[in-house]
């Protein structure tokens, strides 16, 4: 094995100089940019900021009585520390301060003020209560002699606590954030009446305090919540929030008289509450925030990953948090992923699901990216960290923020601007990342994509490429990069790489992806299976040789398709999609993949969720179900069931399969077979795949092959029918036993104490034969089935011949072994096995519950798991002497082969839900922006501003710029309003160049006439996103119109091609009034436009960036649950349109599903067996104030929405809200809405509410 790059040699030595990813930030600054890009590398600020660092406690908009931390090297842009850390239930105003080796936060809550400690700024614990009687405000101050004291607020005046007692401070206001002076001390003191901050000074802090500045004396203007502390060198600094717009300030002074201009915080400004700021010695703060792990190098050879000097295979699946809006269900998931047998995880994280404004980043509710990556660490799971900055994956923009959609800079290079908006970002999900690494001892990441598919090697994409890797390392990164190269382009690989043909980049290892199942037809047909190729040790030397563009790295399908994505006006390919690349597919390709040393195996995807709000790309609707192993229902499909056959073998086999070299080839007896052979030189074990040949071959073939090993040589018999491969090992140690070789395959094996358990598996009916070596002849005891036995003395061979037929048992003892218990599962036996390692040692079930989960405590097993029907369990292990399910005691009865069974595990409750036809609905109806007397006057005027519009999108010359995201406005519905003078009677025309992505559209009144609406190109996978549409408008008399037009645009373009197609303009592109066969653009027309509520600044910061657009409805918080007030009217939710536009509906219901149980409900649209229908309308849904996606009846596919449990409240009350667009014909009424229950399970994982402003 060659030694590991340097960076990772060095890894031990520089570790514990680098506990904490904040130390590391000021050397980001400093290495962050290269020379070329010619941006300022360093600030003043982060200069000065010596040996302090700042760490900040407040309450995240997003998670509401939950306080997050935040640090920071120079106090102005801030970094997550520690996400949602403390949640002891209400609480507000927290405060924190350091006492000695301890960090203390008090905060507000009922009955009093409360007190928790930490040591690590993680993990906290409460404390008894400072104050349990009506008190608010707390302050920490330091006394000028040291001392640590607390100030809160009782009856409106401040109080000191000292000894049990409350100390008034005379003539202090209250809310005062108080600090110890050279000569006494000072106080910011929000004034309530005014709204400003003053200044009051005293000699003692118990006062007398006087104001000696009111009124709005430093220029602060109206704020609240003050902060104060003081710089190394002398320097004050007051930390202000803007309590109307939300955004959170600094400024600095020298002499508390002359303040600096106010200047916006980076990172937390307009998503943090009530904050508070200490600062903290660089040492201690490092001490405090060290990993508590142990570090753990990741070294690697051309076979695979070292971790602590042990190989390891990845078995990893995709799944992306952002695509599942109820944080507590990633927990499902991934104990799901564990359970059909992944042992890791990989992670997109979504720069623009984070990101509503330049400098503005959230990770806490549902965006707590954190908690995910904590969620895989508690499970068990490696992950890998695949950030960005460019991600793709069917998401608006590829994952760029709106506000990149107005940045005129070139994407994907090292264009400074783009430079520095990607460190922006990577500042931010770093500081995340690098506190979770295997590396250093915090966690599992355990390998980090520096970007994705970029498929351009020009000198400028280069210089990006370097420009990243710098960046991350000095971030803290230390675990190796990789970079995804599309289709195995030969890009990015490896500077040592020897393939002559790579093109190298500043990688450690060359991550590929490939969707080698093809996808279904027009039709929503599965039709034929894809050939299996080569793209490891077996594929032809070239520049789409897969792994072998880098030969001395582990061969990584960074993405190997385990589906395809789905796009509007489709007939619906998901279901087909799961069956095309169903369970025969994963064993021909996945198995290719393995025999072909792919020992980091990532399947994209895993779980695809649901594109929620404005999540979604051109190219996808709603549902991003993929067609994958998890459903977008979390359910396990047929095919998750036979992947975690494979799962289970590459555990259990991880030792033979991480080092692999091919062996002598092998000729089969049929042409119609291949038979690959891979050797472990280490272990002298050989493992074979075989095939059909060709492998898209459906046909059924019984053939023989010859092996010789180092036991001698063999003549194996195996059947192939239909779309099947078999994975098969020889010459292997199965623990305490010696496999000579069987034509069963292995899914596990384990060390049982005295005995060995090992379970081998085959199709059903199919004839299998398992070769055991031993040094005497052992005692054969076949418990159940039908198995010849037979021993060849000469050889020392244990010959066991059968038919895979429900499950086998067959005891053996003697022979020089431990004794084995040998169960041979036909494949619906073996597809009910499930497998757990405990602290005792690994279980084992037999049943068809999921089990998620065993634990060993004392002689109790304690399992969890999910039941869709009443279950049998058997269960093999440790010994012990009672064991639970989801928290019922089994009643077990031994079994002849040492299992214990139990047959009382029941089955779901009954589920009842509300009829939402009987339910009264509200209408209302929107779109007043159609209507001439409609007040624009708060709109934007459009201008000449300049344009980040793609040249072929952009403003004609001479024409004002129209696109949406020039002025602040990115996802959803965006209104203009012009108004022109006609002169010539026969101006009648209006032609309309637009953007509006997938599936989008445009409606157009003049002077409150509908006029007609248009409608992009669907049916496509990938669809054009912009057209020009013409409208006849009329007689039109001399003098002004109104022209309004809504757009709505159904997401931006990715940047797959790095060629900026992200900013395609969206909504209007240009606008031309005339007369028919006159003059183009000859009468001018004054627009302005409105979008979002608050544009680039989400008034909704717990929904998000992504939650709503700009219909007057969302923007006057018709979405949101509560009382409809004023406006509304009783209709029934199929009543015809009531005009043109958009209208509203909108009802409230109660559910009290069974308690204990996982019960995911749809919301459905007419009759859900057809794609579309024939009546034209789209509705947005919202529930709960969440936008849970878009269903346009005459495009379709998606009639059925998935709503997560969280969104929806399965004990409570429900709001269900739909914005209808039509054309006002009677015929496109809304079709009839119905809740579904799409799956139930008795089981699950403990639910959270997400949070549901009002």
């Amino acid at each position: 094995m060659p030694p590991a790059p340097a960076p990772f040699r060095l890894l031990p030595c520089i570790l514990p100089y680098a506990l904490a990813a904040l130390a590391l930030q000021a050397g980001a600054q400093e290495l962050g940019i290269p020379q070329a890009s010619g941006t300022q590398q360093v600030t003043a600020q982060a200069a000065a900021a010596g040996t302090q660092v700042f760490v900040m406690a407040g309450v995240p908009l997003a998670a509401d009585n939950r306080v997050s931390l935040f640090s920071s090297t120079d106090g102005i842009t801030f970094t997550s520390l520690a996400s949602e850390a403390w949640a002891p239930g209400a609480l507000r105003e927290p405060v924190i301060a350091r006492q000695g080796s301890e960090y203390r936060l008090a905060y507000a809550r009922d009955g009093g003020i409360g007190l928790a400690r930490s040591a690590d700024l993680k993990h906290w614990e409460a404390l008894p209560a400072a104050h349990t009687g009506n008190a608010s405000d707390p302050q920490w101050v330091r006394t000028r002699e040291g001392e640590l004291r607390l100030v809160v607020t009782i009856a409106g005046r401040p109080h000191l606590l000292a000894d049990g007692a409350a100390q008034p401070l005379a003539g202090l206001g209250a809310g005062a954030a108080i600090a110890a002076t050279d000569d006494g001390y000072v106080a910011f003191v929000p004034n309530p009446t005014t709204g400003f901050v003053e200044l009051a000074q005293a000699a003692a802090l118990q006062g007398p305090w006087t104001v000696t500045r009111q009124g709005d004396w430093a220029g602060w203007g109206k704020a609240g919540s003050p902060s104060v502390v003081r710089l190394t060198d002398g320097t004050w600094r007051v930390y202000l929030r803007d309590e109307a717009e939300g955004r959170l300030w600094h400024v600095d002074s020298r002499d508390l008289r002359t303040w600096s201009a106010k200047a916006e915080l980076g990172g937390v400004s307009g998503v943090v509450g009530a904050l508070s700021v200490l600062t903290d010695e660089r040492k201690a703060y490092a001490q405090a925030t060290a990993p508590r792990g142990k570090p753990k190098p990741v070294t690697w050879d051309e076979h695979s990953l070292l971790v602590d000097g042990k190989r390891i295979v990845v078995w990893s699946g995709e799944v992306h948090p952002f695509r599942l809006p109820s944080p507590s269900l990633w927990r499902d998931v991934i104990q799901k992923m564990k359970a059909v047998g992944f042992n890791g995880v990989a992670f997109y994280f979504d720069w623009g699901y984070h990101s509503p404004a330049p400098g503005v980043y959230d990770f806490a509710g549902v965006r707590n990216v954190e908690r995910a990556i904590e969620i895989a660490e508690e499970e068990g799971m490696y992950i890998i960290a695949r950030t960005g900055p460019y991600v793709n994956a069917e998401l608006t923009g590829g994952g760029y923020p709106g506000w990149m959609f107005r940045n005129r800079a070139e994407a994907r290079t090292d264009d400074p601007a783009y430079l520095k908006a990607a460190d922006e970002w990577m500042t931010q999900i770093n500081a995340i990342i690098a506190r979770h690494q295997i590396t250093t001892g915090g966690g599992n990441v355990i390998a980090y994509q520096l970007e994705n598919e970029l498929g351009k090697v020009e000198p400028k994409h280069v210089r990006q490429m370097e420009h990243l890797a710098k960046k991350a390392r000095a971030d803290g990164i230390t675990v190796p990069f990789f970079h995804n190269a599309a289709g195995r382009l030969p890009d990015w690989a490896p500077p040592q790489s020897s393939a002559p043909w790579a093109n190298r980049g500043p990688t450690d290892l060359y991550g590929f992806d490939g969707y080698p199942g093809g996808s279904c037809n027009v039709f929503a047909d599965p039709s034929g299976p894809n050939r299996a190729p080569d793209w490891g040790i077996y594929a032809q030397p070239g520049p789409k040789a897969g792994a072998l563009t880098s030969p001395r790295t582990p061969g990584f399908a960074a993405e190997l398709g385990g589906g395809w994505f789905d796009y509007w006006g489709s007939n619906g390919t998901y279901a087909c999609t799961a069956e095309r690349q169903g369970k025969g597919y994963q064993r021909v390709f996945y198995g290719t993949n393995l025999i072909n040393r792919i020992t980091i195996h990532n399947i994209y995807m895993t779980f695809g969720g649901t594109s929620w709000g404005w999540l979604a790309g051109p190219v996808v609707y709603t549902s991003y179900d993929y067609g994958a192993p998890i459903a977008e229902d979390r359910a396990l499909r047929p095919k998750a069931l036979a992947l975690k056959q494979q799962g289970m073998f590459v555990q259990a086999a991880e030792a033979a399969l991480a080092q692999m070299d091919k062996g002598p080839p092998i000729e089969p007896s049929s042409s119609r077979v291949k038979v690959y052979h891979n050797v472990n030189p280490a272990l002298g074990a050989h493992a074979l795949l075989a095939v059909h040949n060709p492998s898209d071959l459906t046909t059924d073939d019984s053939f023989t092959f010859d092996l010789a090993t180092r036991d001698g040589s063999y003549t194996l018999p195996l059947r192939l029918n239909g779309q099947d491969a078999k994975m098969l090992l020889a010459s292997y140690p199965l623990e305490r036993q010696h496999l000579v070789y069987s034509t069963s395959e292995v899914q596990t094996h384990f060390n049982n104490g005295a005995r060995d358990i090992a379970l081998l598996h085959g199709r059903t009916g199919e004839r299998g034969e398992t070769v055991l070596r031993y040094s005497a002849a052992p005692k054969v005891e076949v418990i159940a089935g039908q198995v010849d036995v037979r021993y060849d003395a000469a050889r020392g061979d244990l010959k066991l011949s059968y038919v895979h037929d429900g499950l086998a048992r067959v005891r053996v003892e003697g022979g020089g072994r431990a004794p084995l218990l040998l169960l041979l599962a036909d494949e619906a036996a073996s597809l009910q096995f499930w497998t757990q390692k405990t602290s005792a040692g690994q279980v084992l079930q037999r049943t068809p519950a999921l089990v998620r989960s065993a634990t060993l405590a004392g002689t109790t097993l304690t399992l969890t798991g999910d039941t869709s029907q009443a279950s049998v369990i058997e269960i093999w292990g440790p010994p012990f002497a009672a064991a639970t399910f989801n928290g019922t005691p089994l009643a077990l009865a031994p079994q002849p082969d040492g299992s214990v069974r139990a047959g009382d595990i029941p089955g779901p409750a009954t589920v009842k839900l509300p009829d939402l036809a009987a339910l009264p609905w509200l209408r209302r109806m929107d779109s007043p922006e159609a209507r001439p007397g409609f007040d624009d006057s708060t709109w934007q005027k459009v201008d000449n501003r300049p344009s980040a519009a793609q040249t072929w999108t952009g403003p004609e010359r001479g024409q004002p710029t129209l696109a949406m995201s020039d002025y602040g406005f990115h996802h959803g519905d965006v209104w203009y309003r012009g108004r022109a003078t006609i002169t010539d009677p026969a101006t009648n025309q209006l032609e309309l160049f637009y953007g509006a992505g997938g599936a989008g559209m445009i409606q157009v009144w003049v002077d409150g006439r509908f006029v007609g609406q248009h409608e992009l190109d669907t049916g496509r996978s990938f669809p054009e996103t912009t057209d020009s549409v013409k409208l006849a408008l009329g007689a039109l008399t001399p003098g002004e119109h109104v022209i309004a037009v809504m757009v709505r645009n159904n997401s931006h373009n990715w940047n797959l091609m790095a060629d900026d197609y992200h900013r395609e303009a969206r909504g209007l592109i240009s606008a031309s009034l005339t007369a028919k066969g006159g003059k183009r653009f000859a009468v001018p027309i004054a627009w302005r436009i409105q979008g979002r509520l608050g544009g680039e600044r989400s008034r909704d910061v717990a929904r998000g960036p992504l939650n709503n657009g700009g219909l007057h409805g969302e923007r006057e918080g018709w979405h949101l649950p509560g009382q409809a007030g004023a406006g509304w009217t009783r209709a029934k939710s199929t009543d015809a349109p009531p005009a043109p536009g958009t209208y509203w509906l909108k009802t409230t219901f109660d559910l009290d599903l069974p308690q204990g149980h996982d019960v995911q409900l749809g919301l459905a649209f007419g009759d859900t067996k057809q794609v579309r229908s024939a009546r034209e309308n789209r509705a947005l849904i919202f529930v709960n104030g969440w936008n849970m996606g878009q269903f346009i009846a005459h495009v379709g596919p998606q009639r059925t929405f998935v709503i997560p449990p969280g969104i929806l409240n399965p004990n409570g009350s429900n709001t269900i809200a739909l914005a209808v667009t039509t054309d006002g014909a009677k015929a496109n009424a809304l079709e009839p809405v119905r809740l579904v229950n799409l799956r139930t399970a008795r089981g699950g994982v403990p639910l959270e509410l997400v949070a549901a402003p009002r």
